[in-house]
This record gives C-alpha cells, structure tokens and sequence, in this order.
C-alpha cells in the first residue's frame, strides 16, 4: 500500500457533488490485498418521515446532515 494514513478528499481535488459517494468520503480502492481491516457503509434511513427507505442512494443519505 501507498499510503498507510488514507484520508478524505477535499473538495479541491474532488467536487462533493461529483465521484463515487463513498463512505466519510474516502478514497474508494477496489484491490482489497494488504488490508487489515475496511469500512464499508450501508446507507440505513429508519428513522425519517417524508422520505422513508433508502431509495433516495448513499449520496442524498450522506449528503443530509
């Protein structure tokens, strides 16, 4: 691995509304060898009115604060 400390990406280097939604905003890595531990987010909207379920995508449930 490259970078041992990854971290999110600023907004300069990639725009929030654009990229893949990944979780805290991390870099995605598709090659898996190496890693000890890996997050992966599961978008889980149970507690909503007006906008139930998670048909809305990871993107508009991360983007909601």
């Amino acid at each position: 691995m490259d970078n041992l400390f990854h971290q999110p990406q600023g907004g300069n280097e990639m725009p929030r509304f654009a990229g893949r939604a990944t979780m805290m905003r991390l870099p995605f890595i598709e090659d898996l060898q190496g890693l000890d531990a890996a997050f992966v987010g599961i978008p889980l909207d149970i507690g909503t009115s007006q906008r139930s379920g998670t048909r809305y995508g990871p993107r508009y449930i991360r983007a909601n604060r």
